[in-house]
């Protein structure tokens, strides 16, 4: 197999870490394990430095100087407030794990080619999802840790629908998703229907609107439709289906969805224009929820505003110019699921690999 040939390139080696890092390098490590990450890049920029451009484009200085700031007062926010060890410990994250990964990633990505980049993060996550799957089916790692696994075959299904081989493409898909659907990550698969989504009306929009038609017909009839799923996901032990039903059978879509539009309204009501050092959304009875609203708390609305600008400008040019890039897709998984999730810890993804889409929005990567 011709993927397989990718073993063959240091560019794989340093893809690999780099997703291992993102995934099992937690912000509840110990502070002394940041040395690590840290050291990494040092190591990489030693390794690769003959081969590193050294002009670093405005778009991606922007979004680092745009973290830094969200770093920055988190730092001082929590002396202020002496709400310390958790906004400090989210800030030495940013500047200590995430930004060495950061810009190894976007080094990495001007060495190489759209379809190396591609082959690097297929591989790298089919190896560490399958790992994960595995570890967490036998036990060996605690089943509370099903999101993260979850998140990671459903990254990995997405990546595979860029495999050429039409065939093998699809048998690919079809077992990660049901690896998915074995874990009970609803949010992973409500990721994959977002991307879906997005795909068809960006690509296929008259497919859309005949699946808007399906839509209706599903929601006229919801109650004998949810009854046929419930039995097929105890039938198949289909835990992440299970979940997911949870929503539609409750009023108001289940106790988490209530609690979370009770989380932001709450929260927005605490927005202010300026920096807000004094407010610290760890003391509250509930985090944000959301990375953009959390961003926005702690810079106010005048610094949140141009982040969120920022991002979804940067979204809009991909989709706009490489809506059949699967690559793509891969950020716009992040975008929705772990949007709903609360801290650096969820949100790290999302931030992570929007810088992909910066640098396909350049046009200068070989295809």
């Amino acid at each position: 197999m011709k993927i397989l040939k990718t073993l063959n390139h240091s560019s794989f080696y340093w893809m690999f870490f780099l997703i291992l890092f993102l995934y099992g390098f937690s912000t509840r490590f110990p502070k002394l394990l940041l040395i690590i990450p840290v050291g990494l890049f040092f190591l990489y920029l030693c390794l690769n430095i003959k081969d590193l451009k050294t002009k670093i484009d405005n778009s991606f200085l922007s979004y680092i100087t745009l973290i830094s700031v969200f770093g920055i007062l988190l730092f001082i926010g929590g002396i202020f407030n002496l709400d310390f060890e958790q906004r400090v410990s989210d800030a030495s994250y940013i500047f200590l794990a995430l930004f060495p990964l950061f810009f190894i990633f976007y080094f990495e990505m001007n060495k190489s080619s759209q379809h190396r980049i591609f082959q690097n993060l297929f591989l790298s996550y089919f190896i560490l999802s399958i790992l994960l799957f595995i570890l967490l089916r036998t036990g060996f790692i605690h089943w509370n840790r099903y999101q993260h696994v979850g998140n990671c075959l459903a990254a990995t299904s997405i990546l595979a629908l860029g495999i050429r081989n039409i065939k093998f493409k699809w048998i690919i898909f079809f077992i990660l998703l049901i690896c998915v659907l074995l874990t009970g990550s609803r949010q992973s698969l409500a990721g994959i229907l977002f991307v879906g989504i997005i795909y068809v009306i960006l690509n296929r929009f008259k497919l859309f609107i005949a699946l808007l038609g399906f839509v209706l017909v599903l929601i006229t009839n919801k109650e004998y439709f949810i009854e046929i799923l419930s039995d097929i996901a105890r039938k198949y032990d289909m835990f992440t289906i299970s979940r997911l039903l949870v929503v539609f059978k409750q009023d108001g879509g289940g106790i988490s969805i209530i609690t979370r539009l009770e989380i932001y309204d709450r929260l927005i009501s605490e927005l202010t224009v300026l920096p807000n050092l004094f407010f610290s959304p760890y003391k509250k009875e509930y985090f944000p929820h959301n990375y953009f609203l959390e961003y926005s708390l702690t810079s106010g609305i005048l610094i949140g505003f141009i982040f969120t600008l920022f991002i979804f400008n940067n979204l809009y040019k991909g989709m706009v110019k490489n809506r059949n890039n699967i690559l793509l897709y891969l950020p716009l998984f992040y975008l929705l699921p772990f949007n709903v999730s609360s801290g650096i810890a969820a949100s790290k993804y999302f931030l992570f690999f929007i810088i992909l889409i910066m640098r396909i929005n350049k046009n200068d990567l070989i295809r």
